[in-house]
């Protein structure tokens, strides 16, 4: 089973929001958000190997479950050493994307319009820079 299983959720640490910032910038100490930085839901640390969800986050929602899935791909992605595979780490968000797609789809919860958006962010957002 893995990232590839439309099925497959991984399990979770839920955490205060200024957490996942902490964890995303690699700043410990960190206080406030910094404005303008884009808004973080859920991350995957390779470091410690677990997936952080937001508690701003209904657990169990959609929403909670799309962003979990997005990262379960990346720690699977890690897991399996797809990472050492790419050229960055841009790279990987395509799959994740895709995964989150796959499962909203399977689910009823994701249109073909908006798969075909998310998929258009995800090119964008794969590159290399």
């Amino acid at each position: 089973m893995g990232f590839f299983d439309p099925e497959y959720i991984a399990d979770y640490k839920i955490v205060p929001q200024i957490e996942l910032y902490r964890i995303a910038l690699k700043s410990p100490d960190l206080k406030e958000i910094p404005e303008n930085f884009p808004k973080i839901h859920g991350l995957y640390n390779f470091k410690d190997d677990t997936n952080y969800m937001s508690d701003e986050l209904e657990e169990g929602s959609w929403e909670f479950q799309r962003i979990l899935k997005h990262e379960a791909t990346h720690q699977e992605q890690y897991r399996e050493g797809i990472d050492k595979l790419v050229n960055c780490r841009n790279e990987l968000e395509f799959d994740a994307y895709k995964a989150e797609v796959e499962y909203g789809q399977k689910h009823g919860v994701i249109s073909d319009r908006v798969a075909e958006k998310i998929m258009e962010h995800a090119k964008k957002v794969s590159q290399c820079k």
